[in-house]
């Protein structure tokens, strides 16, 4: 089995596992190079790879909140009156207190205050993609380079190849730990089954039409709507800038 074919897309795991496990300990390097790739490569590598999910994660959650937005004209009118104080009182928290004056510019409605925040939204909305695809780029490069090390095999190989659900190995592996850490594979809400977004892909070189669907499944991060909601609090993921909607 070449290198590229330990890496490829092509199959599941599962199906070539012993064959795969194998040609891991071709790769076996001295322990200096095996260090230095751990930290120099592989944690920078799936680091990178859970920043990717949180810029997701908090997409989603905008989109969850943007369509609330865009529905709240559906309260009730004691919903609207505290909707409407909540977003004054947060308004004027972002600027200096200033006397009001006859000059001073009216209030806008409710609906266009919705309005307007939802405008905000859309722009994080496409900023969050923008910025995974831009996460997707630099792990493409590391994908690139040539394997010196045991570790680099195994990351590599975990993070290319596909389980029976069509969700990268990588995936199968943490659900214990997300279970674990009060995440949503210990619920029976199914967010981690459920594709962050999806895009197509060729499955052979030259051919554009041999694409199919592909989905980008990851688990919780600090930035899980669902998480967060359970848990009845939001720290921002460190890794990812300050959000300000």
């Amino acid at each position: 089995m070449t290198q590229n074919a330990l890496f490829r897309r092509e199959g599941t795991f599962d199906e070539k596992i012993q064959s795969i496990k194998k040609q891991w300990e071709t790769y076996r390097a001295s322990p200096e190079v095996e260090s230095n790739d751990r930290k120099n490569w592989a944690v920078p590598y799936v680091q990178l790879r859970a920043r990717g999910f949180a810029y997701l994660q908090r997409r989603r959650r905008l989109i969850e909140e943007r369509d609330a937005l865009y529905s709240s004209t559906k309260l009730t009118t004691r919903q609207h009156l505290f909707s409407v104080l909540s977003f004054l009182r947060s308004a004027f928290q972002r600027r200096p207190q200033q006397s009001v004056g006859a000059d001073d510019k009216k209030l806008p409605s409710y609906e266009t205050a919705c309005r307007d925040a939802a405008a905000r939204m859309d722009q994080k909305i496409q900023q969050l993609l923008e910025s995974y695809w831009n996460t997707r780029e630099t792990l493409w490069d590391m994908d690139s380079e040539i394997v010196r090390s045991e570790i680099m095999a195994k990351v590599k190989t975990v993070w290319n190849w596909y389980d029976q659900g069509g969700r990268l190995y990588a995936w199968d592996l943490d659900c214990g730990a997300c279970a674990s850490t009060g995440g949503c594979c210990g619920r029976d809400c199914g967010c981690c089954e459920k594709p962050l977004i999806t895009y197509w892909e060729p499955m052979k070189q030259h051919d554009a039409e041999s694409r199919k669907l592909v989905g980008v499944y990851g688990h919780c991060t600090a930035e899980c709507p669902c998480c967060i909601r359970v848990r009845g609090r939001y720290h921002p993921h460190p890794r990812l800038p300050p959000l300000d909607v």
